[in-house]
């Protein structure tokens, strides 16, 4: 009785060694299962804070891009202004050198035509001295050749007047000698 007593006891007490290790078993693998469910979840927590971090980041370096890039087009329209303020300032330059070219070129023809008409009013003086000269000198050839006929004339004159003087003596000197001889 005693024996099977004990054996009865014996087997309680396996039984619940058993169960206490089964229990503490169980216990063991709970825990182990929830420090598992822990870890993934702060496993996730923490990647889910990597991903809103590197999703910040990633919107900070865009941001900054796109301020960067917003510069650069400032800078980029800003360099386009000045070309084409540049462009235009040169091109009130070339337009004003041009103007001055233009006016430079009038000056020069009215210089020239100026310069021409000269050259012609001087010939044309000169044409008139040399017709006045030869005028003059042809006056001067017609008044010699006019001195010279009058004093042609006046010599012809003379030695007609010499011959009929001397006719009249010669004519005196026969009348003379017919009175001698009667």
């Amino acid at each position: 009785m005693d024996k099977k007593k004990e054996e009865r006891s014996s087997l309680r007490a396996k039984q619940a060694a058993l169960r206490a290790k089964k229990k503490k078993e169980g216990e063991e693998k709970r825990r182990e299962e929830q420090e598992e469910e822990e870890k993934r979840k702060a496993e996730e927590a923490r990647r889910a804070a990597e991903e809103e971090h590197k999703k910040k980041e990633e919107e900070a370096e865009s941001q900054k891009r796109a301020a960067a890039e917003k510069q650069k087009s400032a800078a980029a329209e800003e360099e386009e202004k000045k070309k084409l303020d540049e462009a235009a300032d040169y091109r009130a330059v070339l337009k004003k050198k041009e103007a001055a070219k233009t006016e430079e070129k009038k000056e020069e023809q009215k210089r020239k035509r100026a310069e021409e008409e000269e050259k012609h009013k001087q010939k044309e003086a000169e044409e008139e001295e040399k017709r006045a000269e030869e005028a003059k000198r042809k006056e001067e050839e017609e008044r010699e050749r006019a001195e010279e006929e009058a004093r042609r004339r006046a010599e012809e004159e003379a030695a007609k007047q010499k011959e009929a003087e001397e006719e009249e003596r010669r004519q005196a000197e026969k009348k003379k000698k017919k009175k001698k001889k009667k």
